[in-house]
């Protein structure tokens, strides 16, 4: 029987995946960088591992630059307070990390450069 939390996602895990309950089960080794709650998407919610613990990534993560990592028996924890497996989501949904205000093509910064002196736009600004 699959359980359901008010949070909407599972209480138990799927039959046949590779799940872990953090507060009984022991940190996977470091081949393991991201989990999320079985029945989450990771792209909406994920918990990735930092050095100094597991920060909540994703879509409706809130606020995860500056709240801090959690330990990883508190990972697999809903909004509801409910404790639920997590499973490997390594390699899905990893998005290079940008700077705030940063673009990192050069490209672009270069091409609006030259698009504005074509244009007579001040630039010492």
């Amino acid at each position: 029987m699959t359980l359901a939390c008010r949070c909407g996602l599972l209480l138990t895990p799927l039959p046949n995946v590779c799940h872990w309950l953090p507060s009984r089960d022991p940190e996977p080794g470091p081949h393991v960088e991201a989990v999320a709650l079985c029945g989450q998407d990771p792209a909406i919610l994920r918990s990735e591992r930092t050095q100094s613990g597991w920060r909540s990534q994703g879509a409706a993560a809130n606020y995860p630059d500056h709240t801090p990592p959690k330990p990883w028996a508190r990972v697999g924890h809903c909004w509801d307070g409910s404790e639920h497996p997590v499973q490997d989501v390594t390699g899905l949904c990893r998005v290079p990390r940008v700077e705030p205000n940063r673009c990192e093509d050069e490209h672009v910064i270069r091409e609006i450069q030259i698009s504005a002196a074509a244009s007579g736009e001040d630039q010492s600004q």
